[in-house]
């Protein structure tokens, strides 16, 4: 376990659109006493709840925008795919960043315009 603020930073990807949203995530306790994990349940939908750990969210992620841009940029083209989600977390102590997970087709909940861009990315890979 990796102590992360309990915030995890959703990276969706739409065609040349990229939106970063932070959303709670497991603790350390939790990740102590739970026997499994369950989307929703331990690990919420939902944005994160005002605080002083989860104001700064953003503020956190800020230095770590070019090298996510760059492995967006990367994984577009290695990968081949208009449409995913990179799952990124940072370390308390030392702000390191890690990537958790690589999504070929996410949810992409609480993207602003999702519906307009999901349409310019099909009118232009059509």
């Amino acid at each position: 376990f990796i102590p992360h603020h309990a915030c995890l930073y959703k990276v969706y990807i739409i065609g040349e659109s990229v939106d970063i949203i932070a959303r709670a995530s497991i603790t350390a306790g939790t990740f102590a006493t739970a026997r499994s994990f369950e989307y929703g349940v331990n690990v919420s939908k939902e944005p994160l709840p005002a605080g002083p750990v989860f104001d700064g969210a953003m503020a956190r992620f800020e230095p770590h925008r070019p090298a996510v841009l760059q492995l967006i940029a990367l994984l577009r083209e290695r990968l081949a795919l208009s449409l995913f989600g990179v799952d990124l977390i940072i370390e308390e102590g030392t702000g390191q960043a890690y990537v958790i997970d690589v999504n070929y087709f996410p949810g992409y909940e609480g993207v602003a315009d999702l519906e307009g861009k999901l349409e310019r990315v099909l009118i232009k890979e059509c």
